[in-house]
């Protein structure tokens, strides 16, 4: 039987090639994705595999200042109650974010982060919401890819727009005096 590589471009495989392409996903963790398409895992290694297939933003030259704000991310999963696997690459991913933005001298402790925590973990269940019902592994992992980091571009540009509409209302309601919303 024909691998998913060999045989027709799946949506997860065109999903990997686009990525692939684009710079978003190395050719490692590409092949990680196809694995467990090609090879269903059980489902948590699945999802695993997908998870932790986007590259980080942690500069491999600043793993020590990285290393430091590891307890603000122990406390932020803490605080939000995730299992989350201390192997985690984006454990470090979530040091350096906000590392770099307390060095641009905007602080960014765990109780800012806990607001955003909670909306990524809304997210998550509509995304995971998604997968649930899937009992074959191979449609599980084709799914997953897709569902799980497909959006990610999608959901930024969401936020921009909400931004933006946010932005525009507060700004309204400066003007009107009374903070009411003019519309």
């Amino acid at each position: 039987m024909p691998t998913m590589a060999q045989a027709r471009l799946s949506p997860a495989s065109a999903w990997a090639s686009k990525w692939t392409a684009s710079g978003g996903l190395s050719i490692s963790a590409t092949r990680d994705v196809l694995t467990a398409i090609d090879q269903p895992l059980e489902p948590l290694d699945t999802l695993r595999a997908v998870h932790h297939a986007p590259p980080t933003p942690v500069d491999a030259a600043e793993t020590d200042a990285v290393d430091e704000q590891a307890p603000q991310v122990d406390r932020l999963v803490d605080a939000v109650r995730w299992e989350i696997s201390e192997e985690s690459p984006h454990r470090r991913a979530l040091a350096a974010g906000p590392m770099d933005l307390n060095r641009l001298g905007t602080e960014y402790g765990t109780e800012e982060l806990l607001s955003c925590a909670e909306l990524a973990a809304a997210a998550a269940r509509l995304d995971l919401d998604r997968l649930e019902h899937i009992e074959d592994r191979r449609r599980l992992a084709e799914h997953a890819a897709i569902v799980v980091l497909l959006p990610e571009p999608v959901l930024a540009v969401l936020r921009r727009l909400a931004q933006g509409d946010e932005s525009r209302r507060r700004t309204a309601w400066a003007r009107t005096g009374d903070g009411a919303d003019p519309q």
